[in-house]
């Protein structure tokens, strides 16, 4: 090889089960080398590699962060998965084991439970293990503007005036997006459990009240 040259090659290893540190050395052929303290390299095999990610999951009355532990490394391994508020207060704490290469586990936390008068919240996930091959994955954050929302899941169409009893008898945890124009509503048109949307400066505003349901006003 020229001075200054250099040469790539591939070496074929079998991964191992567990944590193995492999050495490469390269030696002359016939010549005497000036300086042999960088003649070899280590490289650390069968190491884990823990990944989060969240994502704000709301489905009708229920709003959470989900957050996914995954394992993007070669060896098996456990992890801890610490979730924070913007203050740093720490509200999940949970242990995760024998996470296997590819594999994926996730969590919820519930934001309704916790944070329902609250808004434009940040939170954050880290997630630790004891060796890994790298640790830039390891954090993630997300931003709620509302950490409590609805989602309808039925949408009344606009001709909608009137809603007389029983119409929804017996249909649970229903998110009604009320019509603007809606008048009149029976008190036993809908389940307990229902949830009505009503457009705010409606005339919905006035269907509703006296009503023993939950009403959002958006």
């Amino acid at each position: 090889m020229d001075i200054g040259g250099s040469s790539d090659q591939t070496i074929e290893i079998i991964v191992p089960d567990g944590k193995k540190v492999f050495t490469i050395s390269a030696s002359e052929n016939g010549w005497n080398d000036s300086d042999a303290s960088d003649n070899s390299a280590t490289v650390t095999l069968g190491l884990p590699d823990m990944a989060v990610m969240m994502e704000q999951v709301t489905i009708g009355k229920t709003n959470k962060i989900r957050m996914f532990v995954s394992n993007e490394g070669i060896g098996s391994g456990s992890a801890n998965l610490v979730l924070t508020d913007a203050e740093g207060t720490e509200l999940l704490n949970e242990e995760f084991h024998d996470i296997g290469s590819g594999d994926v586990r996730f969590i919820d936390f519930d934001l309704v439970e916790y944070y329902a008068d609250h808004t434009n919240k940040d939170f954050y996930a880290t997630v630790t293990c004891d060796e890994e091959l790298t640790e830039y994955n390891n954090r993630d954050d997300i931003h709620i503007v509302w950490a409590i929302s609805y989602v309808p899941n039925l949408v009344l169409p606009t001709s909608v005036t009137v809603i007389e009893d029983g119409a929804f008898e017996g249909v649970v945890n229903l998110v009604v997006l009320l019509p603007a124009d809606v008048t009149f509503i029976s008190d036993t048109a809908f389940d307990p459990s229902t949830v009505l949307i009503v457009p705010e400066g409606s005339k919905a505003e006035k269907a509703v009240k006296g009503l023993d349901l939950e009403t959002i006003t958006e």
